[in-house]
């Protein structure tokens, strides 16, 4: 028998690069939070000691070009594990993408070059920078071989005309897409409240999940830095409470559980439980009652048992 080579099947690659404390995904994500927007990139980092997740882009509005930048930041709410805030610039600016982060101040730029500075711990827009297009500077007149350079009357009202023309030109750019807010460096502008918009109808309810332990492939976790192995599905307290077992992808070793609480009309929430030990990825073998047990992946020099009890939202020993 004669072995055949294969050519590996393309795999996908996430563009990410360190900026301002945190890590900025230059590809649009289509996984929570940022689902909701139709995004250019996303940065997730340490913001002033808090764990904060952005996503620029546009409203997902097909029909409404206004940018958008939304901030994920936890609470302390057990049942509402994270806060999520929505915040507009000026109308005219389109799509937005981040381009800076600096301390708490995050940069965003237009498609169309302007930028806008937002500043995370007072929850405002702080300045804008225009980059209206600069007028061509006037021609040198051509001068005969040997005559000296004058600078008339005539050209002198020319150059100047192009300046009034400039300036005019940047007055009103500024007036088309920041209104009455003051641009001077000591000035910060009130902030603009802009309307939010529903999300579009649904084609009707959705059917109610299979309950029970799930084969890995009905187990697809759209969950950020979370690769999912297994999954188990079931109803307590009246809600749907869905179990993802993995790997968090961004902490070597460390074994995770994602569960997600919904409620019988499917709206909910997900929050994140890294395993006591780090052992690698782990999966459900079994559920009892409100306990799920849980084994690694990889087999280890001694057996190691996990058991999470989905009442108390705790590990507890086996």
């Amino acid at each position: 028998m004669r072995e055949v080579p294969l050519t590996p099947w393309p795999t996908s690659v996430m563009r990410r690069r360190a900026l301002g404390g945190g890590e900025l995904f230059e590809d649009a994500q289509v996984d929570p939070p940022c689902n909701v927007i139709r995004g250019m990139n996303s940065w997730y980092g340490q913001v002033a000691g808090v764990k904060t997740y952005l996503c620029a882009g546009k409203v997902m509005d097909s029909q409404n070009p206004a940018g958008i930048l939304l901030v994920r930041v936890p609470t302390t709410d057990p049942d509402n594990p994270y806060q999520f805030d929505m915040y507009y610039p000026p109308p005219a600016a389109g799509r937005v993408a981040i381009v800076a982060m600096n301390g708490t101040q995050v940069t965003l730029q237009s498609t169309s070059g302007a930028q806008f500075v937002f500043d995370l711990a007072t929850r405002q827009w702080v300045g804008q920078t225009l980059t209206p297009t600069a007028a061509p500077p006037p021609a040198s007149p051509t001068l005969a071989p040997g005559a000296e350079a004058t600078l008339t009357i005539a050209s002198m009202k020319a150059t100047l005309g192009v300046m009034v023309a400039t300036a005019d030109a940047v007055r009103a750019r500024i007036a088309l897409t920041q209104g009455p807010l003051m641009l001077t460096a000591l000035a910060r502008p009130t902030p603009r409240v802009y309307p939010t918009f529903p999300p579009p109808p649904t084609s009707g309810p959705e059917p109610p999940p299979p309950l029970g332990l799930l084969p890995d492939d009905e187990c697809v976790a759209a969950y950020h830095q979370f690769a999912a192995k297994n999954c188990w599905i079931g109803v307590w307290n009246n809600e749907y409470v869905k179990v993802y077992a993995g790997l968090d992808t961004l902490t070597d070793g460390q074994g995770e559980i994602v569960v997600v609480t919904r409620t019988l009309t499917l709206r909910g929430y997900a929050v994140y439980y890294p395993t006591p030990a780090r052992v690698g990825s782990v999966h459900t073998v079994s559920a009892s009652g409100s306990r799920l047990t849980l084994v690694p992946d990889a087999e280890q020099p001694t057996p190691v048992v996990f058991i999470f009890d989905i009442a108390t939202r705790q590990w507890v020993g086996p």
